[in-house]
């Protein structure tokens, strides 16, 4: 095989993939080697500001917080920064009811490097002994209280993802309206 001629074509390198980091409360110090490494090589940090404030300064890439509302911004902020290594934070698993979605849809798999941290529904499980595969979840992100309802019946174990600081009160008048009142 003969190398190629110095004036043909070469094909374009691929685009360096977007890497999407799952974080825990524990910031910096829970993160595999993989994650930390992922997030020091980082051109472009992107995340909210509460997960930007967890790395150290040596993760020195373009810090980027995530607009608000993030769905419809996602297009945007991967093409704003082309041929970047782009690190994603995201809030415990990516991939479960989070921004990896989203990315996914719209980057493409095969453009993604999912590094997930345990989510929040398997350390809640872990803490009330229950086993992940039995528990129903829900979120409530985007999605009204009353979303909730079809997955009560009794003795059923429900975790249920937050919307923000009214959706405790919405649940427990949820459980109190159905006769779930003495549930824990």
């Amino acid at each position: 095989m003969s190398p190629a001629a110095p004036d043909s074509p070469q094909p374009e390198p691929p685009a360096p993939p977007v890497c999407v980091v799952g974080i825990g409360a524990d910031g910096w110090r829970g993160l595999s080697v993989a994650s930390k490494d992922a997030l020091r090589e980082a051109d472009v940090l992107i995340g909210g500001p509460r997960q930007l404030d967890l790395l150290p300064e040596e993760c020195d890439g373009e810090r980027v917080a995530w607009p608000s509302p993030l769905r419809p911004a996602v297009p945007r902020l991967l093409a704003a920064h082309p041929g970047r290594r782009i690190s994603v934070l995201a809030s415990g698993d990516p991939m479960f009811y989070g921004i990896g979605r989203a990315l996914s849809e719209e980057a493409g798999a095969a453009a993604l490097r999912i590094l997930p941290h345990p989510s929040s529904v398997s350390y809640a499980c872990a803490r009330l002994g229950w086993p992940v595969e039995d528990t129903e979840v829900v979120t409530l992100v985007g999605r009204p209280a009353a979303r909730l309802a079809a997955a009560l019946y009794d003795g059923r174990r429900v975790l249920v993802l937050s919307a923000g600081a009214s959706t405790p009160a919405e649940i427990a008048a949820l459980l109190r309206d159905r006769g779930y009142g003495r549930s824990r």
